[in-house]
């Protein structure tokens, strides 16, 4: 899978990802080849980072900043050189990173994110952070994802858009600013 840019929110890079040829690579003792990597997520402030990669295995490892759990660290650290397996996350064929928290889409076809989850950006229907990733319920058919700072998008395979997350500046598309923590869905391409 190759990364490309897709549009930003609040200064994040963005990242989604196209079929590629594989590449070799190790990562800190695992075994499988880098695939997907996403990587260079800015939060918008000065030393907030994280990074994660998908193995070729469908294993994600992240590292980097971890105050909000978007490493999926339990351990409560607030930093992680190296990168650690994300233990509860069934295997992916799809990765994406947002300003502070992650997406991915199973090889069964569900969506499951951790991290920051402050304005609902994790789909889970609460306000919370989990180092857990947390199912999206009620999305299936998803072709492609983009995170943000605080919210989330997914591609359908129907061509529409379902975002969900904060709303302050029009970002889920649903015509307005109404509240930061209201879901959109239905946008048609």
């Amino acid at each position: 899978m190759t990364p490309f840019a897709a549009p930003s929110n609040n200064g994040a890079r963005i990242f989604a990802t196209r079929p590629r040829p594989r590449r070799r690579g190790r990562a800190a003792g695992h075994a499988g080849c880098l695939v997907n990597i996403v990587a260079d997520s800015w939060g918008g402030m000065p030393g907030i980072a994280h990074t994660c990669a998908r193995l070729e295995t469908g294993v994600v490892l992240c590292w980097g900043a971890n105050g909000f759990d978007q490493i999926g660290d339990s351990t409560g650290q607030s930093f992680r050189a190296d990168p650690i397996e994300q233990q509860h996350l069934p295997e992916v064929d799809l990765l994406a990173v947002g300003g502070f928290h992650n997406c991915g889409r199973s090889v069964a076809g569900d969506i499951w994110c951790w991290g920051w989850g402050e304005y609902g950006q994790l789909g889970a229907g609460g306000l919370f952070n989990s180092w857990r990733p947390l199912q999206v319920r009620g999305l299936g058919g998803v072709s492609a994802l983009a995170l943000g700072r605080a919210h989330s998008c997914a591609l359908l395979a129907d061509g529409s858009v379902s975002c969900w997350g904060h709303n302050g500046y029009g970002q889920l598309g649903v015509g307005g600013f109404e509240g930061a923590r209201r879901c959109g869905q239905g946008l048609q391409s």
